[in-house]
C-alpha cells in the first residue's frame, strides 16, 4: 500500500517485532545498542542534539545527524547528512524517521522511512535511479535478544 504523503524516492520498511516499544526505543537511542546494528555513534535522543555515525561502509567520512524529533517511545526523526559527494558533487542530505506502535501481542510495529533523496538519483553514486525508488517488497526484520544484547537480523 502506498502512502501519498511520501516522496517517490523514499525508502520505507515496515516490520513487526516481538519486543515492546520501550526495548526497541533503546535499540534506536542508546549509543552502544545502536552501534551494534547500525554504526558506532554518539547519539543523544533529545530534539536539537547533534550526533555522528562513524565508519560507514564505503564512505570516507562520517555521517552528521541532528535529532529533529524525539517522542519516547514512539517517534524518532533525525537528519542524515553524508560528507561524501556523489558524482555531481552533492552530499547526501536526507531524513530518517522511526515510528513505533505497540501491538496487541505486546510487540512493536516499526516503520522506518528514509526520505529526501533527490528524485531520480541513487544516493552516494549520483547514478540515475529506477523509475520508482521505493522498495517494492518491504523486508520483514526481526529483533532477537541473545546473550543480553539486542541483535537485528533480516
Amino acid at each position: 500500500m502506498s502512502d501519498p504523503k511520501l516522496d517517490d524516492d523514499a525508502v520505507v520498511v515496515d516490520c513487526d517485532l516481538d519486543h515492546p516499544p520501550e526495548k526497541v526505543w533503546r535499540a534506536l537511542t542508546e549509543p552502544k545498542l545502536l552501534g551494534a546494528w547500525l554504526l558506532p555513534n554518539d547519539i543523544r535522543a533529545e530534539e536539537g542534539q547533534r550526533f555522528t555515525l562513524r565508519d560507514a561502509p564505503g564512505a570516507d567520512a562520517p555521517i552528521d545527524c541532528e535529532v529533529l524529533a524525539a517522542e519516547k517511545p514512539r517517534l524518532l526523526r533525525y537528519s542524515w547528512r553524508g560528507r561524501d559527494r556523489d558524482a555531481g558533487g552533492r552530499a547526501l542530505d536526507t531524513v530518517v524517521t522511526f515510528t513505533l506502535d505497540g501491538t496487541a501481542a505486546g510487540g512493536t510495529r516499526l516503520r522506518i522511512v528514509h526520505s529526501g533523496f533527490r528524485a531520480g538519483v541513487l544516493p552516494w553514486t549520483g547514478a540515475p535511479a529506477p523509475r520508482r525508488g521505493r522498495l517494492a517488497a518491504r523486508p520483514r526484520i526481526k529483533a532477537m535478544a541473545a546473550g543480553g544484547r539486542l541483535r537485528w537480523a533480516a
